[in-house]
């Protein structure tokens, strides 16, 4: 990764981009064997930083948490969470919402509920609108209409 002859060092910012870059330029193509290409290679650019002795942070984490959510690897994302909180890196509101998303397309809402319900009592940041249309949507689409109607009222309310 280093370019010869030049003396400025890539540091976890530039890894973070590029861990996001390929994430992002997958999942534009279209293609399942690009998509899967790419984020193998995300993966292997956060290996890396760990090798090279940098510390992830939560924006390096939440962009290949996102890669994996939106490509349907939960399994890799939830170990990466495990593996942010046991590092001691706090999630966020953004952490979170690719997980609800997620679970809110896959039509597991529950599991969407229930991560949202877990980031507020853990204080990682408050519910907002792109944590709540998510699973609105996915409760009208399932037919839990009026699910929908209180969980939107609920949110309204404060409660």
């Amino acid at each position: 990764m280093e370019l010869p002859g030049f003396r400025c060092l890539p540091d976890i910012y530039t890894y973070t981009v590029l861990i996001s870059s390929c994430c992002r330029y997958g999942l534009q193509t279209g293609c399942r064997k690009a998509i899967r290409r790419r984020i193998w290679e995300a993966n292997r650019l956060f290996r890396i930083t760990f090798f090279k002795g940098f510390v992830p942070d939560v924006v390096t984490y939440n962009c290949l948490i996102n890669g994996c959510c939106k490509t349907s690897r939960i399994e890799r994302g939830l170990e990466l969470f495990e593996d942010m909180n046991k590092r001691g890196c706090v999630p966020n509101r953004v952490t979170y919402n690719s997980f609800i998303r997620y679970f809110s397309v896959v039509n597991e809402i529950d599991k969407a509920v229930e991560m949202s319900t877990k980031m507020q009592n853990m204080n990682h940041g408050l519910a907002t609108r792109r944590s709540y249309t998510p699973i609105i949507h996915a409760l009208c689409e399932a037919g839990r209409v009026l699910e929908a109607r209180d969980f939107l009222l609920s949110w309204l309310m404060g409660v």
